[in-house]
């Protein structure tokens, strides 16, 4: 069988790609470099199943269209002219923004496929129903949603019924209007490849969203902790934060009398002993200024920091930790003092 690369990018490497992290790959799609990945990803099919010549395929005609309308996002990826059964002429990506990070049926991965080998003009003309709408599931289930026509308008009306509630019909998918990238439109990201794990230190993939035990939220050098167990989730408009602040388990008088109190009797004492006491109040001062309170204690948080406030991620691979440097963002409204601050939390996604 030749044009081998045409169905193995559509049906293994890019369905797989997909699914092994959607978010990641929904936001690399309608990024600005969106084009340059899909490119490479092309390339690396020939490359990882080692396709001879005969099986190669001219990528002219691959390109991306993206859609949006309310809560929803739709990556479209225009393939070459399909030949042969099961190709495909599109690939279609769906995205629910406000359950994007809380589960698989956020993102889904539609192809629009030759139900038969065909005259490949006449089916790129719409002459016929000779396309199959289908579906790529998790658990690598094909699922076959019946024969429409090979339009570009066709195959978004076609996922729009299957995805879209009875009540947002009426919005339609736009193409002109566009919300944030929930990354800045410069954040770099390097093509990846299957060998390549979905987190590294140059490929931050989106891990903010859900529980996180605790936080901080550093402005300057005043640490800002949150109690017990918050949320975190990642929305069109930016990061948002929920928990309460830690008080500190002594207030800054009360500090300063344990501190001297100890000191002094410490002193007095002397010797091995006394120097002990002293460095218990040098131990009890960094201790209770740290801010170490119980759950659901203090100032409720509830922040909303904008995507365009977000210098840079990095991920720690031993800690398994994602530090948010966000710059540029006012922590308090009565303030109209610029800070800098940092986000820290666990990386496992769970749900809120």
């Amino acid at each position: 069988m030749e044009r081998r690369q045409h169905y193995l990018f559509t049906h293994k490497y890019l369905r797989d790609l997909f699914h092994q992290n959607p978010n990641l790959f929904f936001e690399q799609m309608r990024s600005e470099q969106g084009g340059t990945y899909l490119a490479q990803f092309w390339q690396n099919t020939a490359e990882e199943f080692e396709l001879d010549n005969l099986d190669i395929v001219d990528a002219t005609g691959l390109n991306i269209d993206y859609r949006e309308a309310a809560d929803y996002g739709l990556v479209i990826i225009l393939l070459p002219p399909p030949r042969i059964s099961p190709e495909a002429c599109f690939i279609g990506v769906w995205a629910n923004y406000s359950n994007a990070y809380r589960g698989r049926d956020s993102f889904r991965y539609f192809t629009l496929e030759l139900k038969e080998d065909v005259d490949s003009v006449s089916s790129q003309l719409g002459e016929s129903e000779t396309h199959m709408l289908c579906e790529w599931t998790a658990d690598s289930k094909h699922l076959n949603s019946g024969e429409i026509g090979p339009t570009l308008s066709g195959f978004v009306r076609a996922i729009e019924a299957l995805v879209m509630p009875q009540d947002d019909s009426k919005d339609a998918l736009d193409s002109d209007r566009r919300t944030q990238y929930l990354y800045k439109s410069n954040h770099e990201f390097k093509p990846i490849t299957t060998e390549q794990a979905p987190i590294s230190h140059n490929n931050t993939a989106t891990v903010f969203d859900g529980m996180f035990k605790p936080p901080t939220i550093s402005i300057q050098a005043n640490p800002v902790k949150i109690a017990g167990s918050g949320c975190c989730e990642v929305t069109p408009d930016g990061l948002r934060i929920q928990g309460f602040k830690q008080t500190a388990q002594l207030g800054s008088t009360q500090l300063a009398i344990a501190f001297l109190v100890v000191f002094f009797i410490g002193h007095f004492i002397g010797g091995m002993i006394g120097w002990g006491m002293k460095a218990a109040g040098v131990g009890l001062l960094y201790s209770a200024s740290k801010g170490q309170g119980t759950d659901h204690k203090g100032e409720k948080i509830d922040l909303l920091i904008p995507w365009e406030n977000v210098a840079k991620a990095s991920f720690n691979k031993a800690s398994d930790v994602v530090t948010i440097q966000v710059a540029n963002f006012e922590f308090r409204r009565s303030t109209t003092r610029k800070v800098n601050c940092f986000f820290t939390h666990l990386s496992i996604p769970m749900d809120c």
